[in-house]
């Protein structure tokens, strides 16, 4: 193992669980906001003694949270939850589910526990490991790595600059899985990775970036920016070229003749998934 392979193996496994950790937190603040609303709600049509409090549950209520430890649930939270609650009611079969999904969590981190108890638990392949405990998230940053070092290895002109890359455009902030710069064609490459397959507004927020990327994200004597899209799902891949920024159709023609041909990158999508 050479040092930079540390220093990418130590960087995405940080990445990787700090997403992990950021999505169970959103989803589970989700769940406890319709939770809290539903139990409110619940109270105000069947409660023994709402009519002591009328008017006054939420602030009384919120005032005794407070006093238990729950600072961070005021009145203003709890008439957003009950809103939210009455605004989603079709919510109710996923919410049901909550219970099943931390006990598969729960399963998970026993099997994690066992595994790392094991000599020789650390010999498996890492996507292996990833694809046991993280599933979908983990299977697209698999590909993502694998999909960084193909290119590499191509040489024809691919130097890597940044993973996850997120730009601010405006308000707005955008993020592209892959990006390299061209040095033979002298023009970034945005690389977006979905696992499903693919959708029309795939393509336009592929434009979208190449937009703000054309008007944010370019040095001076850089050409115009171009995208590949790639999708990913079950048996199939699909491979598209974005240049809709690009209006010079000797360009558009460059672009294609140096890049990786779609039947390239296809192949190499299902091999990588080894489902070939």
């Amino acid at each position: 193992m050479h040092f930079e392979t540390l220093h990418q193996l130590l960087h995405q496994t940080h990445l990787l669980l700090r997403q992990r950790v950021a999505g169970m937190l959103s989803q589970s603040l989700l769940i406890r906001n319709w939770l809290i609303g539903h139990h409110l709600v619940e109270f105000e049509q069947k409660g023994l003694d709402y009519a002591q409090y009328g008017d006054r549950l939420l602030p009384r209520l919120a005032g005794e949270l407070a006093k238990s430890g729950l600072p961070g649930m005021p009145h203003a939270t709890l008439v957003l939850c009950r809103n939210f609650y009455l605004t989603h009611p079709q919510l109710a079969p996923e919410i049901a589910k909550f219970p099943e999904i931390l006990a598969e969590e729960h399963q998970k981190a026993q099997q994690f526990q066992i595994l790392s108890e094991s000599a020789d638990a650390w010999t498996l392949p890492a996507d292996v490991l990833c694809s046991v405990f993280f599933g979908e998230t983990n299977l697209k940053n698999t590909l993502l790595n694998r999909l960084q070092q193909f290119l590499l290895s191509l040489d024809n002109g691919f130097c890597f600059e940044a993973r996850q890359k997120s730009f601010l455009t405006g308000t707005r902030h955008y993020k592209i899985d892959l990006l390299f710069y061209h040095r033979l064609l002298k023009c970034p490459v945005l690389i977006v990775l979905r696992t499903h397959r693919f959708k029309p507004e795939d393509a336009v927020r592929m434009n979208y970036h190449l937009r703000a990327h054309r008007e944010n994200g370019l040095a001076e004597g850089d050409n115009p920016p171009v995208g590949i899209i790639l999708c990913t799902w079950q048996d199939e891949a699909v491979v598209r070229y974005a240049t809709g920024a690009v209006k010079e159709l000797s360009l558009v023609r460059r672009y294609m003749a140096l890049l990786p041909a779609e039947r390239v990158l296809r192949d190499f999508l299902l091999e990588a998934k080894g489902l070939e």
